[in-house]
């Protein structure tokens, strides 16, 4: 027994008030005038006797009380440790249901043969036996079944498009070993065709399960394995309107392998290629498609490629493999400097010395003073550049709103003296990426890599050669403490956490601000020899194709110029199955929802694009490993240790604490009205 309040226990000192009272108190006699002096003397003799008990009785009883009142206040509990259950069968059984189990092994798939052995142990263990199963690929466990329940849960499975994990399970069956009772009997199985993903995760187990048994079960092909997969697919170039592709095809089998690989861009023909694979051996095979008329530098192209492999063998799944290239469309940079001192003579000079480079398009370049600053040379260019924010524009915000959503591009520099109240208009109807709004004159220096790549559809090079300058080492003067946009992105920063660059996309355009200025009044960058590169960072878009492929265990992420929406806009998209569901626009990425299987997820709505899904990685390696190797991996992984599980799961026993406050509540009225009781009979 224990007490929640135990403080309140120096409350039953309050006894020492009754005892003190009761010796202090002496009885007090009133004379009687009586001539019978010998019966008085034998009656006041019997009276003292019985009155000296019964307060001796009443000093008891309340001292009682206070105790029993302390003890109440002190809130007692009762430590009752609980009955052992009766001995139990409890088995944790772990399935592979990854899609190498889908192997047709002559007239059966390797999961047919696995299910039928986990049916097998559950109909030979004992009828009370209590099972949980875990499937390894799916995710899905299921506790504390009984043996018909088991049953029906198995029959339920089938192979999934991932691969197999076994955390949940070992997690699963620790937790067991700490939980259930001492006089069970704790048992871990794994049925698996144990590829080596599986092996490097029995491996890899950073603890082992106690068990008081532990058994495996290997499903292996029983016929020579008759497998090949495409593993991986890599872009090698775009010469003459055609795509060249090196297809990586592995042979699983253990005879040589002759298949035709095809490739084709969807409902347009197909390039085929004839190839031999020798046992156990994979290769690279260059493939050319052709897009056909779709492939075309002035608009954005994303091409679904599906490449497969025929005949079909014992599992069909891994003889497709999908890719979406996309190559960002290239076009000439009409470039519109809006200035107001003529504070851009570096900034046009690192132009031409890019343009010389040829590191950009071809640029033409168009000066305007703010003050004449009209729709007619918004509607000329695709990339305007302010040197500063605008005193008072000559387009109004509605103007510069359709120049953004028709795919413009606007980039605003900072100055220490700005004139707030023009681009607070501007920044209200939401077309500037942040708004300066306190000056901190303190000298800043760079982070030197960006804070993140995911916004720009930006040449890699250009960053690369941007960060190779370092930029940590160029001193800034100052520069403005900003309100970000809630839709807008900080895409660089200061090292004392400022931001240097915030982005925004509205629709189909991008808003630029770069907080420092396009001379050198508020630092040094645009006299390092880092300006050029920075210059190329900003006007600069990736002419690169990039080659787009995810498995099933990602989650598609597609980044492409172009496409940026409004950030967070959500368009409806189609998924691996067939079913709509959608997708949300971050800046120029968008990113689908996790895919329900293989196949392609693609966007019902403008832009269209397509997002290919297939295996994992070593998924559809169907490698067969010897006995000695899966039986040593096993026994890392679990202890079977019978008396120090035993010891655990009694350690981990659960004592209950059960209150016993009330019985000391009822204790304390009835002392209490035994004692007025007995008080009130002696004052008679």
């Amino acid at each position: 027994m224990s007490f929640l309040g135990w403080t309140f226990l120096f409350g039953a000192l309050a006894v020492a008030g009754p005892i003190a009272a009761h010796l202090l108190s002496k009885p007090r006699f009133r004379k009687v005038p009586f001539t019978m002096l010998r019966f008085l003397r034998s009656g006041q003799r019997e009276s003292h006797a019985r009155r000296h008990l019964r307060d001796l009785l009443v000093l008891l009883l309340r001292c009682a009380a206070m105790v029993l009142i302390a003890l109440l206040f002190a809130r007692p509990v009762l430590h009752v440790t609980p009955e052992p259950k009766e001995s139990r069968s409890v088995h944790y059984l772990a399935l592979d249901d990854s899609m190498s189990m889908a192997y047709r092994d002559g007239n059966r798939t390797l999961f047919e043969r696995l299910t039928d052995a986990a049916l097998e142990r559950v109909r030979r263990a004992p009828d009370d036996s209590v099972f949980n199963l875990c499937a390894l690929a799916s995710g899905r466990s299921v506790f504390d079944l009984s043996k018909g329940q088991a049953i029906a849960e198995i029959k339920r499975l089938k192979p999934v498009p991932r691969s197999a994990s076994l955390e949940g399970f070992f997690t699963a069956l620790r937790q067991a070993g700490q939980t259930v009772s001492q006089s069970d009997t704790l048992s871990g199985a794994v049925l698996s065709d144990f590829s080596p993903s599986v092996l490097a995760q029995l491996e890899q187990v950073p603890q082992p399960a106690l068990v008081d048994d532990v058994q495996h079960e290997s499903v292996f092909a029983v016929e020579p394995i008759d497998n090949a997969a495409i593993v991986a697919v890599r872009l090698a170039d775009v010469v003459d309107s055609q795509i060249l592709l090196d297809v990586v095809v592995a042979n699983y089998g253990g005879r040589e392998q002759q298949r035709t690989l095809a490739a084709q861009v969807l409902h347009l023909e197909s390039a085929v290629l004839e190839l031999k694979l020798a046992a156990q051996q994979r290769g690279t095979f260059r493939v050319q498609v052709s897009p056909g008329p779709r492939l075309s530098r002035a608009a954005q192209a994303h091409w679904p490629i599906e490449l497969s492999l025929s005949p079909h063998d014992g599992l069909a799944e891994d003889d497709s493999y999908r890719v979406a290239a996309y190559l960002p469309p290239t076009e000439p940079i009409d470039l519109l400097l809006v200035h107001r001192d003529d504070q851009t003579f570096l900034f046009e000079t690192a132009i031409e010395a890019l343009s010389k480079a040829s590191h950009l398009d071809e640029v033409e370049i168009r000066k305007v003073t703010q003050d004449r600053l009209t729709t007619t040379d918004l509607a000329w260019a695709n990339v305007t550049v302010l040197s500063s924010l605008p005193d008072s524009p000559a387009c109004s915000p509605a103007d510069i709103e359709r120049y953004l959503r028709a795919g413009g591009k606007l980039i605003c520099f900072a100055q220490q003296a700005q004139s707030s109240e023009a681009a607070r208009r501007l920044w209200q109807a939401g077309l500037l990426a942040a708004l300066p709004d306190k000056w901190i004159d303190e000298v800043a220096y760079l982070e030197a890599q960006p804070y993140t790549r995911d916004w720009f559809d930006l040449d890699d090079r250009a960053v690369q050669s941007l960060v190779g300058y370092r930029l940590d080492k160029i001193a800034v003067k100052g520069a403005w403490q900003c309100r970000t946009d809630p839709d807008a992105q900080c895409v660089w920063r200061f090292a004392n956490g400022a931001g240097f660059i915030y982005g925004k996309s509205l629709d189909r355009g991008q808003s630029v601000f770069v907080n420092t200025s396009i001379d050198d009044s508020l630092g040094l960058l645009a006299k390092s020899r880092a300006w050029v590169a920075f210059c190329r960072y900003l006007l600069s878009k990736s002419d690169q194709m990039r080659l787009f492929c995810f498995s099933t265990a990602e989650r598609p992420a597609l980044r492409t110029a172009g496409a940026a929406s409004t950030f967070g806009e959500r368009i409806a998209v189609q998924d691996c199955d067939g079913q709509r569901t959608a997708a949300r626009f971050e800046g120029a990425t968008l990113r689908f929802p996790a895919p329900a299987g293989i196949g392609w997820m693609k966007t019902l709505d403008e832009p269209e694009l397509y997002a290919p899904i297939n295996l994992p990685d070593g998924e559809t390696d169907l490698s067969v490993p010897t006995a000695e190797a899966v039986a040593a991996a096993v026994q890392r992984t679990f202890v079977i240790d019978k008396d120090r599980r035993q010891a655990v799961a009694q350690a981990s026993v659960k004592i209950e604490r059960k209150p016993i406050w009330q019985f000391f509540a009822w204790a304390t009225i009835a002392l209490l009205l035994v004692e007025s009781a007995l008080a009130n009979r002696l004052k008679r």
